[in-house]
Parts: structure tokens; C-alpha cells; sequence
């Protein structure tokens, strides 16, 4: 799981700094990575961040491959693909392709936090007794949590650069209230 941490952490701020072109070309070279549409012949024609962020999908594709088994693999790179479509959807955003609301953002943000592969692997581990079923609440507290802590962490850096507004969810009774920060 550091593994994907890792890559997940930098793969966001090398798309994150990358013209919107640029971007799409990487989370779809990144999807094709992980789809397996694609060995390991994948060229970035030139573009440095580009190509950085498909040799770094390449290693952490290979890497996943010598531990899991290929079933294993798969719906570990299908829960990864969640997040890379995920950064796909906060591009559009951004480029309000997409209709800016709340309920748009926190989809959004569950995807790109990454957590899903996380469950995907205890899913591995522990089946058949993991029941999905008993770990859903358990799951959105962790997704909240994970969201809320990211989204604080990148909060100075979104003021200084007069990024996106930023929603922070707040635990309430009816979960569905949210801050919208600037």
C-alpha cells in the first residue's frame, strides 16, 4: 500500500502543475497503464512531466504485479482506475465542463483520494469473510476523514494561489451540510 500512496501522491501533483492538455494525456496514458492496453513500450512523446508520470505508473504497475495475483491485480488496478477517472472528472471541473455543487465535488473527491484500493486489498485479504456489507459506514468515515484531512493540508497552498473553492464537510446529524471555504 505505501506503493500506491506514494505513486498517488506524486502522480497528483505532477497532473495538478500540468496544462489541462497535458493532464488528460496523462490520466489517459495512466488508465491505458493500468487497463494493461498497453505494455511497457508506452512513449511520452517528449513532454517531461508527461512522461514522468507514465514511468512512474509503469513501476508501480510492475511493482503491484510481483506481489498480487493476476485476479487480485486486476480489481486492484480497476479500484486504482476509479481514482485516475476521478482526477479525470476534477479536470473538467476545473475547466467547468462539469456543473460545480457540492454533490459534484465530494464524488469527485472520494475517487481522487485514493482510499478505494485500500479496501480493495482487505477485501483480498480477508475473503471470503469480508463482508462489504459490515464495513460501509467504516468506509465513508474513512473516505470523510481522508478528504477533510487532505483537503486542510492543501488549504493554504489553495488561498495563495486563489485555487478552486474548497468544501470541507462537517460532521452533522444529517451528513449532508457542508462549508464552503475560500
Amino acid at each position: 500500500m505505501a506503493a500506491w500512496v506514494g505513486t498517488l501522491c506524486d502522480v497528483d501533483d505532477l497532473i495538478e502543475a500540468m496544462s489541462p492538455s497535458d493532464a488528460a494525456s496523462a490520466i489517459s496514458g495512466s488508465l491505458a497503464i493500468l487497463q494493461d492496453e498497453v505494455g511497457n513500450s508506452m512513449e511520452a512523446s517528449g513532454i517531461s512531466s508527461i512522461k514522468k508520470v507514465i514511468n512512474a505508473m509503469q513501476m508501480f504497475r510492475d511493482h503491484c504485479r510481483r506481489y498480487l495475483s493476476k485476479p487480485e491485480a486486476k480489481d486492484f488496478f480497476d479500484e486504482v482506475c476509479t481514482a485516475f477517472e476521478g482526477f479525470s472528472f476534477e479536470l473538467e471541473l476545473r475547466q467547468k465542463a462539469l456543473a460545480s455543487s457540492l454533490e459534484t465535488y465530494i464524488d469527485i473527491r472520494t475517487r481522487t483520494i485514493g482510499v478505494a484500493p485500500f479496501f480493495n486489498l482487505i477485501k483480498s485479504e480477508y475473503s471470503p469473510g469480508y463482508h462489504v456489507d459490515d464495513s460501509l459506514e467504516m468506509q465513508r468515515d474513512v473516505y470523510t476523514v481522508v478528504g477533510l484531512q487532505n483537503d486542510l493540508i492543501g488549504l493554504e497552498k489553495d488561498i495563495e494561489t486563489g485555487g478552486a473553492p474548497l468544501y470541507t464537510p462537517c460532521k452533522a446529524p444529517d451528513r449532508k451540510r457542508a462549508k464552503m471555504l475560500r
